[in-house]
């Protein structure tokens, strides 16, 4: 709540000040913004330290993230963006009891690098619907626990999202942006221990044009 209330401070204060200058202003385009939400992360295809399987799993966890990019329809008529996106989300955590009682305790943790790109929907209102797909680097830690058996590793994979989502422009230097992203981030390896790993990401954003 202490981030939601911050970010939303944040925004009341950049509002505030570009609504006193916003009128005969032209933006160049270019963007950067910040974001935070929820990751609802799908744990699947599971292995313990011993490479025998285990259930698939749902955690929510939070994100975070920043993105740079550039909105093409000022300089070009064009309703297409292109970004750079930076998400961290929290460690997912979940535990397994297997035929013998032993009890394997996993952590996943994940971070992405994407390049995004957006096709958004004039409506002629402040509004704006959006749809968007991305690719680029996911960055997966593992870490498996079975009675002081620890294996840990990072698995640098390819990333592939798709999402939707509206934006509401309060004025021509500010954006906010709620946002629902889909990302396979592949699959991370620790030992003979191994997940693979989906997200369905909620967000909410500022964006501040330059």
């Amino acid at each position: 709540m202490k981030a939601f209330t911050k970010l939303a401070l944040f925004v009341g204060l950049v509002s505030g000040a570009t609504l006193v200058n916003a009128a005969g202003i032209n933006n160049t385009g270019y963007y950067a913004g910040a974001k935070m939400g929820i990751s609802a992360e799908h744990l699947f295809d599971q292995k313990d330290v011993n490479g025998n399987g285990m259930s698939n799993d749902n955690k929510g966890v939070g994100n975070a993230g920043l993105v740079f990019g550039y909105n093409f329809e000022n300089q070009f008529s064009l309703p297409v963006r292109a970004e750079l996106d930076y998400t961290f989300r929290a460690n997912a955590t979940s535990s397994h009891t297997n035929d013998a009682a032993e009890t394997n305790d996993s952590r996943l943790g994940l971070q992405t690098l994407m390049v995004n790109g957006y096709y958004d929907i004039k409506t002629g209102t402040p509004f704006t619907p959006y749809v968007g797909a991305g690719i680029g680097y996911a960055n997966v830690s593992l870490k498996n626990d079975m009675n002081g058996d620890n294996v840990q590793s990072n698995s640098n994979n390819f990333a592939w999202s798709v999402g939707t989502g509206v934006i509401y422009n309060v004025n021509e230097r500010l954006d906010l942006d709620l946002g629902y992203k889909y990302l396979d981030a592949g699959k991370a390896s620790a030992g003979n221990s191994q997940a693979k790993v989906t997200t369905h990401d909620v967000t909410l954003g500022v964006n501040y044009y330059f």
